[in-house]
C-alpha cells in the first residue's frame, strides 16, 4: 500500500470525483478526520452521492472493507467547513479546515451512525489510516488542536456531533501503536481461498499450486492487509537469485515472488523488477477502464477462464 506523487493510492478503487476539490495552495496537511456516512455500505455508492451534491471525500470504505478514493490526497475535498462550535482549539482556525485535512469516510448503514464498523472495515481502513499519517506527516494519535486523528465532530460539534458516531478508537490507537494487521475474518479467509483456486483451470487436474507453502502463506498474510497481487499463473519452480542463493519462483498475475529457500526472505517484483507495488493498468473492454490495478474489483478475474490478452500494462 503506498501513495503515487499526486496523492493516489495504490491499492484503491478509483472513483473520481476531483472537481468537487481545491488545490491546498500550498498547505501542509496536519490532520485526519474520521466520518461516518449515516447510510449507505458502499464506497461507490458514497462518492456517487457526494459527486452529485457538491461535496466530496478522500476516502471511503465500504462495510465489505473495500477501499474507494474519490480526490487525489494532494488536493483538499469538500467534506470538513465551516468550523463551527468545534471541540478542539485549532492552531489554523483562520483557514478552511479542508486545506489542512485528509478525510476518511467508513460507510455505515445506520442513518444515526451508532452501528460499529465492520472488521473488514477495520483491516483495511486502520491500514489506510496508518499509511496516510506515515506518508504525510501526520502522528498516529487521537489529535488535538495543532494535529493528529480527529472526528468530524471535533470540527463540528453542532451539525455532526454524530460523525463518526460509535468508533472503535481505542483499537485503532492500539493498532497504531503495534502495527500489527486485525485479525481476518471468515469472509476475508474464504475470499483470498477462492481468489487462489481462482485459476485452477490453468493447471493439470485443475488443481491450484499448493495453498500451504511458504509463499502461499506469505500471499495470504499481503491479500489480507489489502495488497491486490492476483492469483498464481505458475506453480513453484527452483532457481537462484542474484547472489546464487537458492530460491522458490512463483508467478502470479501481478507480481513475481523470491522465496530463499532457507526462509530468510520472501519477496515479490512487478513486472520492472522493483519491489511490488501496484501500476497503471488498462481492462481493454470499453466498459472496464480502471488507472490501475488495485482499483479493479478483484470479482473481475475471479472466473475460471483468464484471458490475460485483454490485460494490457503501461509504463
Amino acid at each position: 500500500m503506498r501513495f503515487d506523487s499526486d496523492g493516489w493510492l495504490d491499492l484503491a478503487q478509483e472513483y473520481n470525483i476531483s472537481t468537487n476539490s481545491w488545490d491546498r495552495g500550498g498547505v501542509k496537511v496536519t490532520h485526519l478526520v474520521v466520518h461516518g456516512t449515516a447510510g449507505g455500505s458502499t464506497g461507490d455508492g458514497t462518492m456517487a452521492y457526494m459527486g452529485n451534491n457538491g461535496v466530496s471525500t478522500h476516502f471511503a470504505i465500504s462495510t465489505d472493507g473495500t477501499i474507494y478514493q474519490g480526490i487525489p490526497c494532494n488536493r483538499a475535498a469538500w467534506a470538513n467547513a465551516p468550523l463551527n462550535a468545534p471541540r478542539l482549539n485549532f492552531a489554523r482556525a483562520d483557514l478552511n479546515p479542508n486545506l489542512w485535512t485528509i478525510s476518511c469516510e467508513f460507510c455505515k448503514p445506520d442513518i444515526t451512525n451508532q452501528v460499529t464498523i465492520t472488521d473488514a472495515q477495520k483491516q483495511s481502513g486502520f491500514a489506510l489510516i496508518k499509511m496516510i499519517c506515515e506518508t504525510y506527516g501526520i502522528p498516529k494519535k487521537q489529535g488535538d488542536g495543532n494535529s493528529g486523528i480527529i472526528s468530524h465532530a471535533d470540527i463540528n460539534s453542532i451539525d455532526r456531533a454524530r460523525c463518526p458516531g460509535t468508533f472503535p478508537w481505542s483499537d485503532l490507537v492500539a493498532f497504531l501503536k503495534g502495527g500489527q494487521p486485525v485479525t481476518p475474518n471468515k469472509y476475508q479467509i474464504a475470499d483470498a481461498a477462492a481468489e487462489w483456486a481462482s485459476t485452477a483451470s490453468l493447471f493439470p487436474g485443475d488443481k491450484s499450486p499448493s495453498y500451504t507453502s511458504g509463499i502461499a502463506k506469505v500471499w495470504m498474510a499481503r491479500v489480507y492487509a489489502g495488497q491486490r497481487l492476483g492469483p498464481p499463473l505458475t506453480g513453484e519452480t527452483d532457481g537462484t537469485d542474484w547472489g546464487g542463493n537458492a530460491i522458490k519462483v512463483q508467478q502470479f498475475l501481478r507480481a513475481r515472488c523470491e522465496w530463499r529457500v532457507d526462509g530468510s526472505s520472501c519477496r515479490f517484483f512487478d513486472g520492472r523488477g522493483k519491489s511490488f507495488q501496484s501500476y497503471p493498468i488498462i481492462w481493454a473492454h470499453p466498459d472496464h477502464f480502471h488507472r490501475d490495478p488495485g482499483r479493479v474489483n478483484l470479482t473481475d478475474y475471479r472466473q475460471r477462464d483468464i484471458y490475460k490478452s485483454l490485460l494490457a500494462f503501461h509504463p
